[in-house]
This record gives C-alpha cells, sequence and structure tokens, in this order.
C-alpha cells in the first residue's frame, strides 16, 4: 500500500505543472472477500481487488465554478486530467462550489484499520462457520461474510493530502428451523468484536422455545423492536428529516423544526458520531473536509443538520458529510439502563418486531414508512411465546421513538439503511420498547 501513497505524492507536481486550476484527486484500492454460505450449497467465495481514480477540476468564475470530474478503473492520473481539461470549457456552472478542503483543518483521531480483519482469511470464516453448524445441528444457516481493506486518499492541488488505511466487515446470517426463521446483521471495522455464536443465539431463542402459531388480535400493544428494526427507524429519520441538500431545498419534514421539538421524550437522543470504534469510523469525506460529529435529536428537539460545502450556506457550516448527498450516515441512539434480559420480562405482553422487510417511504411529508415484519414476530405473555407471522405496518419513526418507554443497555452495530434502499454506513442502536402500538384487520399502525 505504501508504494501507492509514494506513486499518488510524485505524481501531484506534473499535474499542477498541466492544471492551471484548482484540483482534486480521490483514490481507492480496495481487497474484497465475501464467503456466502447455506447448508444446501456448501460455500462460495469471492475475491476482488479493485482500484478506481477520480479527478474533479475546477475553474472559478465569479457566480461559482465549472466542474469537471473524471474517473477511471486504472492508475492513469495524466490521462484523466487530459480528459478533464478538455471538457471543462463546456462544463456547467455549479453555482455552490465553495472550493477544495484548504491546508491546515483540524481532523478527529479515529481508528479505522485492524489487523483482526485485514487478516481474516476465508478458511477461517469457513472454520468459524462450521463451529457455527456444529452448534446448531437441528438449523439451516446461510448467508454472507465480508471483509475487506481499503486504502483511500485525498490529494488536492492546493496541498492537502490525506491517507487513510480502513478495513470492515459485514457479517449477516438466516437462520431456519421448520417454517420460522431468525437473522443477524452486524457491521464493523474490527472482527475480533464479533461473536457470531453469541449473536446467532440471542437470535434463535423464540425458535428455540417451540412457540405455536396464532393469529394476532385486533387491539393496543406494547412493542419491542429489535435493533435491525430500530436502525431501519433512525435511518429514514436521517434520510429524510435531517440530510442537507432536502434542508437547503425544504423538503424535510424537519425545515420548520431546527431549535424546536418534534416531540419530548428525554430518553431519546440520536447524534451521527464519526469517532466511535464500535462504528465504521471516518475522520473526513470525499471532498477531504474534517467529518464533525452531529446532534440530531436531542430529547426529541431538533438540533443539527447534515451538510457538506454544496449545501452550507456558510464555509463554516460544512459538518464534512460529502459523501454523496450528505446525510447523517453513522448514528447512534442513546442506550437506556436495562439490560435486555430483564426488557423482555415485562409485566405485560410484548409485541416482539425484529425486522423489517423492505420498508418504503408512505409519506415523506411526515415521515410514515409501509412494509411487513419479518423474521419471526412473537407476542411474549411471561413464559408464553406465541409466533403470530409476518404483520404489514404503517409506522412513523418519529412516533415511534417519541413513544420509546424503555431501551436496552445493549447496543448493537447494524448496516446502514434496508435491503430496498442501502447506502454506506452503520447505526449503533439498542433494543426499544414502544407503547400504544396498534393493531386493526391485523395491520400494525403507528401514524
Amino acid at each position: 500500500m505504501e508504494q501507492w501513497i509514494k506513486r499518488l505524492s510524485e505524481c501531484l507536481p506534473a499535474l499542477r505543472k498541466d492544471c492551471p486550476y484548482e484540483f482534486l484527486l480521490r483514490f481507492s484500492l480496495q481487497d474484497y472477500n465475501c464467503l456466502r454460505f447455506a447448508n444446501s450449497r456448501g460455500t462460495q467465495n469471492t475475491s476482488v481487488q479493485s482500484l478506481s481514480m477520480t479527478l474533479v477540476v475546477a475553474n472559478k468564475e465569479e457566480n461559482g465554478a465549472r466542474l469537471a470530474t473524471v474517473s477511471s478503473n486504472s492508475f492513469e492520473p495524466m490521462e484523466l486530467m487530459k480528459q478533464a481539461l478538455d471538457s471543462l470549457p463546456t462544463a456547467p456552472i455549479n453555482s455552490e462550489f465553495k472550493g477544495f478542503c484548504p491546508v491546515g483543518e483540524k481532523y478527529p483521531s479515529v481508528q479505522t484499520y485492524y489487523p483482526s480483519t485485514a487478516n481474516l482469511s476465508a478458511p477461517e470464516k469457513a472454520k468459524r462457520l462450521e463451529e457455527l453448524r456444529q452448534r446448531n445441528e437441528d438449523l439451516w444457516l446461510g448467508g454472507i461474510w465480508e471483509n475487506s481493506t481499503t486504502l483511500r486518499v485525498i490529494a488536492s492541488s492546493n496541498g492537502v493530502f490525506l491517507p487513510e488505511m480502513a478495513t470492515q466487515y459485514t457479517f449477516e446470517v438466516k437462520a431456519l428451523l421448520g417454517e420460522q426463521a431468525a437473522s443477524v446483521y452486524r457491521i464493523g471495522r474490527n472482527v475480533a468484536e464479533l461473536d457470531e455464536c453469541a449473536e446467532l443465539d440471542r437470535a434463535i431463542a423464540p425458535l428455540r422455545a417451540n412457540p405455536k402459531e396464532e393469529k394476532l388480535k385486533d387491539g393496543t400493544y406494547r412493542c419491542i423492536f429489535g435493533p435491525e428494526a430500530v436502525s431501519e427507524m433512525c435511518f429514514f429519520i436521517s434520510l429524510h428529516g435531517f440530510g442537507g441538500r432536502g434542508f437547503k431545498q425544504g423538503q424535510n419534514f424537519t425545515c420548520e423544526k431546527v431549535g424546536k421539538n418534534l416531540f419530548e421524550n428525554e430518553r431519546i437522543k440520536l447524534i451521527d458520531n464519526a469517532t466511535n470504534k464500535d462504528t465504521l469510523t471516518k475522520a473526513f469525506d470525499s471532498w477531504g473536509f474534517p467529518r464533525r460529529p452531529l446532534t440530531l435529536l436531542d430529547g426529541g428537539k431538533v438540533c443539527e443538520m447534515a451538510h457538506d460545502q454544496f449545501t452550507a450556506e456558510r464555509w463554516e457550516d460544512n459538518t464534512g458529510h460529502g459523501d454523496g448527498s450528505p446525510a447523517a450516515m453513522l448514528m447512534e441512539l442513546s442506550p437506556g439502563q436495562i439490560p435486555l434480559a430483564d426488557l423482555k420480562k415485562s409485566d405485560l405482553p410484548l409485541l416482539q418486531i425484529s425486522r423489517f422487510h423492505y420498508p418504503t417511504v408512505a409519506d415523506p411529508n411526515k415521515p410514515l414508512l409501509k412494509g411487513s415484519t419479518k423474521d419471526g414476530t412473537y407476542l411474549i405473555n411471561g413464559e408464553d411465546i406465541v409466533e403470530v407471522g409476518g404483520l404489514e405496518f404503517y409506522f412513523n419513526p418519529v412516533k415511534l421513538l417519541a413513544d420509546t418507554v424503555e431501551l436496552s443497555q445493549e447496543r448493537f452495530a447494524i448496516p446502514q439503511g434496508s435491503l430496498a434502499m442501502s447506502l454506506p454506513g452503520a447505526n449503533i442502536v439498542p433494543w426499544i420498547v414502544v407503547a400504544d402500538v396498534e393493531v386493526r384487520n391485523g395491520t400494525l399502525h403507528k401514524e
């Protein structure tokens, strides 16, 4: 990897000589391995090394700048510069461009590289998965286990040079016992902290109880949501409430609520934090700007928006969230005071919802999600557990947080977004208990 950093630093003087304008060079080199597994089909391993290089050239004018962006999957900076300069005269003017990141910025201290993840081989993953199977011989197991090591470099004509080596893993397993299912979905940088056996044991506990199946009666229930479901709530709240582009265009449902309360619940604090070692730590965005911590919701009050240099009104309002459309994608929901085991020992019946299945936006102005539950929906009443099947839902995630009455001490790192709308990132969330979820005609409502 050091040779690539050297090559990049050596090519910058020639690029500056050929280009009379400001420019930014992005470089990424990734070693990626994916092990897919299933009881019926064994394992399938895929290893890929990918390289990408992107060059952005900016010709500043009175009302903005002409931006030319060119990319390649090979190391050819001089050719990219030629292409960018050729296309620059006809490039449209971007009135939002404020300039590339200057030197002298202060960056948060984060650890992005862990040898445990970088050195995790396919045979080692297969060995650990076999142990998982042997502990659960009566289950059908399938899923993916990915790990990668990525060199990322941001370099600009004004002297900014930011190299970063980062590791990442994603672990997903689905378990079937008869017709009942459970799943685990986890992400992080340090795979040494992943205990896949303990994670699966927690998820399949309701299956092991051999629950009977019954249709859920209409009424009002107290619901306990698993971390995969809670992560979806946070994801859609951020996407439609705290993104800089939506705020600038007046499309966020929070646009008129900054500094005001959406609800009042002192238990709820939602932040965006790129320095927590349990998440996908990140010091800078794809434009080289420092990634700042944000408070999104504090007790129900709307606090801050995620901005990049294009959506920020002023230079100092840029929060370093310039990776595509600016949005908070490394969120944390504060934990509660009660261990998860005690949280489930409720005096009242609990409707457990583990995970959402393809949630979509029914009304982004509220916001309102529609979809169905997945991987086991259970009515828990003391020692009695009943499987009630997959249920359709209409949920306002803001209302779910507003009526949260308990949160678990334990938190879990979940990949950002749903299968229907996956984006890079991770959320750290607890289990939550929500009051007054209504069931009407077999459909869940919290609107």
